[in-house]
């Protein structure tokens, strides 16, 4: 070794070891950001950027993720071999997805996880067979892509989460009302136990991919008078009187229509405007207020032609997830 190179070589290691403790410094300020990060949508609504975002990167889709991408089937034999699969939905309400073996042999698992708030978070896992060792599986949490994704869904935080200035337009568009925000705390599952008259409830709240709606699943909303059979509900937003509709869907047919008439932190007020399943004239009502992050108070309420509205019946509904 010449006597230069033996000079440069421990300025080398010095700028070796600068850069690696940048780039871990990095990682670790990124993990922060984003383990304190929740998504302020469902993992319905999530859910289709984080399939795109794993298709752009490389990673083979398998089965039904595919065509939510645009993509052909694959042979039925490449696919029984994969050792990848399609999403699969979990008892919580989260998903979880993973790939077939990309560049390197590298797979790709991606879960979501739905929190209190009717959010997420989202979670990237690398995944590579040992070289010396087929039979261990090296897993290595891609904070990367989890910043990638945030990048494409709410670019300003990202931008907060690094410690750069936000893309330009992303201020405004960040700024913009939410329509869904007074309903979204109701997305996740709610149960009530039976109390007097009232039967016990189970209400699933959830947003379909696309999120144009929020979706109910579960006991009738005018709770005995309802019957027992699951019934559905689809809550939308109506431009042309600016209010949220709730179409609830009976077990017997009928069709009875909700109009949000009163919304505040606390409190959400649905009041009849056609109801099917109701006499001429008669109206209903239905009241959730929040009583905490996880627990809800639903008071029925009807109201005979030409009377006031009168309590039929109040259920305290509690979180399962």
């Amino acid at each position: 070794m010449t006597r230069a190179a033996r000079s440069t070589l421990p300025l080398l290691l010095l700028l070796a070891s600068a850069s690696c403790s940048a780039t871990a410094l990095r990682q670790a300020k990124l993990k922060r950001g984003l383990d304190d990060y929740a998504y302020p949508r469902s993992v319905a609504e999530v859910w289709p950027e984080v399939q795109q975002l794993a298709n752009e990167r490389g990673y083979p889709l398998v089965g039904a993720d595919r065509k939510a991408v645009g993509l052909e089937s694959r042979n039925r034999l490449l696919e029984a071999f994969s050792p990848g699969f399609d999403t699969r939905t979990r008892a919580t309400g989260g998903r979880i997805l993973e790939t077939g073996a990309g560049e390197g042999g590298v797979r790709l698992r991606a879960e979501a996880f739905p929190t209190g708030s009717g959010g997420c978070r989202v979670v990237f896992t690398q995944l590579k067979r040992d070289d010396t060792n087929p039979a261990l599986q090296l897993e290595t949490r891609d904070l990367d892509l989890e910043l990638a994704l945030l990048q494409r869904i709410d670019p300003v935080a990202a931008a907060r989460i690094e410690g750069v200035a936000p893309p330009a337009g992303a201020v405004a568009k960040a700024a913009a009302p939410d329509a869904w925000t007074p309903v979204r705390h109701l997305v996740g599952t709610w149960e009530a136990k039976a109390s007097g008259a009232m039967p016990a409830l189970k209400w699933a709240f959830d947003f379909p991919p696309g999120g144009q709606r929020l979706e109910l699943h579960g006991s009738p909303i005018l709770g005995p008078a309802g019957g027992t059979s699951e019934e559905m509900g689809i809550i939308t937003n109506d431009p042309a009187r600016g209010k949220m509709v709730w179409r609830q869907f009976t077990a017997s047919g009928q069709v009875n229509e909700y109009l949000l008439a009163k919304s505040d932190p606390d409190r959400l007020v649905f009041t009849t405007e056609k109801a099917e399943s109701l006499p001429p004239g008669a109206r209903a009502r239905l009241t959730l207020g929040r009583d905490g992050p996880d627990e809800l108070v639903a008071v029925f309420e009807q109201a005979e032609p030409g009377k006031d509205f009168a309590v039929t019946g109040e259920a305290r509904l509690v979180r399962q997830r």
